[in-house]
């Protein structure tokens, strides 16, 4: 699996629908179950990479050794045959072994295996940490919707929220209609006393 296709998956399966809550709180334990299996499989896969790239290290590495025994062999045995005057010496066989065609070809497709046994691992250990990111995100978005759902209910259930200019208006006019009644029972009171 691609990282583009993983990560978008992944913030698919995160997002969360406001306006259908009951439909995300019983689609959560799914999509737990889906990224925590899926984490599981990148896991066992970043394992077997790892196990991979120590066999391919070892067999390249037994390879190699097996063309220089051979190349270490035919120098010994044939010398004289292979352009020495006088029978080498260790740190003369050992020169002409790695400039041998047999011993860098082997050398070049030794290299290329494990180069590509790292790859693989490496890229094995990416989606195992990035799977791993996903079932924590899910883990995340269970206790998101909790908390939006308990905040839902207590919006629900409170009073209602007013801007602070809002209310200073509301208590401008509870005083001014205070003020509107003093005045009217004083009107009353002078139209009363002028009778």
């Amino acid at each position: 699996m691609t990282e583009s296709k993983i990560e978008t998956s992944i913030e698919d399966d995160i997002h969360i629908d406001e306006f259908n809550l009951k439909g995300e709180v019983i689609e959560q334990p799914t999509l737990y179950y889906k990224w925590t299996k899926k984490y599981a499989k990148a896991k066992a896969s970043s394992f077997k990479s790892a196990e991979i790239l120590k066999v391919v290290r070892s067999e390249a590495k037994a390879e190699l050794e097996n063309v220089r025994a051979t190349l270490d062999s035919d120098v010994r045995d044939n010398w004289d045959v292979l352009g020495f005057d006088k029978k080498p010496t260790e740190a003369a066989i050992s020169a002409w072994i790695v400039i041998q065609g047999d011993y860098v070809d082997q050398s070049k497709a030794s290299n290329d295996m494990i180069r590509g046994a790292i790859e693989e691992a490496a890229s094995a250990i990416e989606d195992e940490e990035i799977l791993e990111g996903a079932k924590l995100a899910m883990s995340n978005k269970k206790i998101s919707l909790q908390d939006l759902a308990q905040m839902k209910v207590t919006e629900f259930y409170s009073e209602p929220k007013i801007d602070r200019r809002f209310r200073e208006l509301e208590s401008q006019e509870d005083n001014d209609e205070v003020v509107n009644q003093d005045l009217n029972e004083k009107m009353k009171r002078r139209v009363r006393n002028k009778k």
